[in-house]
């Protein structure tokens, strides 16, 4: 009987979500942005982002030598090896965010950036960004719930 009661205090309960942009979905999106315009509505600014967020991968292509370990650890098929280059390709559109890839790598050449905002209706837009790891692989932190790295 107390999980009914869970359950209907669950079902009855406030919703709860992320104010970015708006509070709330207004009836007209254009009357919206005139209301912006004109002072009477604010945009809610996004929120800062947590400091061991997961978000986009970055792929150092300078440091990978295509070994090929991340492509084994990879759940999803994301990563796959390219032919032309001999190095690794991943298909962000495939990626569960895992970070076995990025644990898995001996050469630091995947890393974590703090970018959350990247859907985009373009398969090419869903490519990691080629930048340098952040931070050394035995200084930077993964995990994104939980307790501390042992």
């Amino acid at each position: 009987m107390s999980t009914f009661f869970f359950l209907l205090r669950r079902a009855l309960a406030k919703m709860e979500t992320h104010p970015f942009p708006f509070p709330h979905m207004p009836d007209s999106l254009t009357e919206a942005l005139m209301a912006v315009q004109g002072g009477t509505m604010d945009i809610h600014a996004p929120s800062e982002t947590p400091e061991r967020l997961v978000g986009r991968l970055a792929h150092s292509r300078s440091r990978c030598k295509g070994c090929g370990t991340c492509i084994s650890v990879c759940p999803c098929g994301a990563v796959t090896l390219s032919d032309e280059t001999g190095k690794i390709d991943v298909d962000l559109a495939r990626c569960c965010l895992c970070l076995q890839c990025v644990e898995a790598c001996p050469l630091s050449a995947l890393s974590v950036t703090d970018e959350f905002l990247f859907s985009t209706t373009d398969r090419e837009g869903l490519r990691p960004s080629d930048e340098e790891p952040r931070q050394p692989r035995d200084e930077r932190d993964l995990w994104a719930l939980g307790e501390e790295r042992p």
